[in-house]
């Protein structure tokens, strides 16, 4: 099959001498572009033609690919170029750790691995999306006339998961699910010029919080979704607001983060009372160290190489792989905390594996650190090379297997990608430990079967006459 075509930029690397780490991370760097080449052409696989390329940016085999690579692969080049001594494009060190940057290409070599392995699982599924309506089992009417019935049921199921305490991972992805809707009804209101008051409201409420929560994850992933909902309708408007947009969540956003972190979590102020000192600063260009944070946000919070080395490190190095003792964990994160007969939680047990591998310290996890393994770095631990091909292969094939089931149970791709496999599913787009991988598969499933037979019952979605 035409598949295997991915694995030649890593097996090409193989051929690299070890003695030669600046020439390994390159290549390895840009292998994962010829991965995207291969991967959204449609050279290894036909891609689905239900509609055009540049509509489907949500499906799997492209957003998740995108967006779990751009975090473990691509962005490491940043943590690269500090660790050659640069500060931005300029060269402030000369004196360069060799040990150390012969490390970061080996990770590097892993990453594009676990990428190549990535792709081949989300593309072997690719064949199966709906070739045109007819193949949906269920047709919605969503966006129109069932609408608010939908928010309606989200926010009663939300609130019996959330008042039991032990399935909160269900309750989070409603969350995710209902915002998605919300999203979607806006960015929709605004193409069709029909007025949503009560989407534009709520998103003015997304946003604000967003803005103020001291997490840069969510106005970016907002500023994402409509780049890619309205690049395919208006590319050189969308393009232009989305470089304006990016360099104010740059220049702007980034350091206001670290803000909010210092004087609103930890310094007692409100959010409001921050947000005005920091605006008053940063009209004035009195931001303190502004160019160092950003360049903090690039190196060690954009991408996992500056938590990686010490995983790569400990691993075998101090001690042998994890091997069943992760697995075990991993299995016993679906059993709801308060149920569990160790008394440990899923982030329990995967920030005690970083502490002991000395990713974090155990001070810094006791004072609340959100800081735990990566799905990248966990299946490098539980067994080494063999487990980063087979986990990412069944993560890239269960990603997009969950795209196609989504689609054609909710009618198509607005309601079953975007809503529904963003919501339910937005676990494959992230890093998460294995506990939280394996539980949030499970419970995704199971959510997903809720709201079908829900809708269902309530003839939300009604099934496709073409199907009778």
């Amino acid at each position: 099959m035409l598949l295997f075509l991915l694995y030649i930029p890593y097996l090409f690397t193989l051929t690299i001498s070890p003695t030669s780490p600046k020439e390994l991370f390159w290549t390895c760097w840009f292998g994962h572009f010829v991965i995207y080449a291969l991967s959204f052409s449609g050279i290894l696989t036909p891609l689905p033609k239900d509609r055009p390329f540049f509509q489907q940016f949500f499906r799997p085999f492209i957003y998740t690919q995108l967006l779990y690579t751009l975090i473990t692969g691509v962005s490491s080049i940043f943590y690269f170029a500090d660790s050659l001594g640069y500060f931005f494009l300029t060269k402030v060190t000369i004196e360069v750790n060799s040990s150390e940057i012969a490390l970061i290409a080996t990770i590097e070599q892993y990453q594009l691995l676990a990428h190549t392995t990535l792709a081949h699982g989300l593309l072997l599924t690719i064949n199966a999306y709906p070739k045109n309506k007819k193949d949906f089992y269920y047709n919605n009417n969503i966006l129109d006339k069932g609408f608010y019935k939908t928010i309606l049921i989200i926010i009663i199921l939300y609130f019996s998961f959330a008042v039991t305490g032990l399935f909160s991972g269900i309750a989070n992805k409603l969350i995710l699910v209902v915002g998605n809707l919300f999203l979607l009804s806006f960015a929709n209101s605004l193409e069709t010029g029909k007025k949503s008051i009560v989407s534009g409201i709520v998103f003015l409420g997304f946003l604000g919080i967003a803005a103020t929560s001291g997490m840069k994850e969510g106005l970016a992933m907002i500023g994402i979704f409509f780049t890619l909902y309205f690049f395919p309708k208006r590319p050189i408007i969308t393009t232009f607001l989305a470089l304006v947009g990016g360099y104010y969540f740059f220049d702007f956003y980034v350091p206001l983060t670290i803000y909010i972190r210092k004087y609103a979590w930890y310094g007692g102020s409100s959010t409001f009372e921050v947000v005005a000192m920091y605006w008053a600063e940063y009209t004035k260009d009195l931001v303190i160290d502004k160019e160092k944070l950003q360049w903090a946000f690039l190196t060690d919070r954009l991408n996992l190489l500056s938590t990686s080395t010490k995983y790569f490190e400990y691993i075998p190095t101090i001690r042998d792989f994890f091997g069943w003792e992760l697995i075990d964990s991993m299995l016993m994160s679906i059993i709801p905390a308060g149920l569990r007969w160790d008394n440990m939680t899923i982030d329990g047990t995967a920030i005690a594996r970083a502490i002991e591998c000395g990713a974090v310290e155990k001070f810094i996890a006791d004072g609340g650190t959100s800081v735990k393994p990566t799905f990248f770095e966990d299946s490098y631990v539980l067994a080494g090379t063999p487990t980063v091909i087979i986990c990412h292969f069944i993560w890239g094939y269960l990603a997009n297997l969950m795209g196609v089931w989504t689609e054609k149970l909710f009618g198509g791709y607005d309601i079953g990608c975007i809503v529904i496999y963003l919501g339910a599913c937005n676990h494959f787009n992230i890093v998460a430990s294995f506990e939280n991988a394996f539980s949030s598969t499970v419970y995704s499933i199971v959510l997903i079967l809720i709201l079908f037979y829900i809708f269902k019952y309530l003839k939300i979605i009604e099934k496709n006459p073409q199907l009778s």
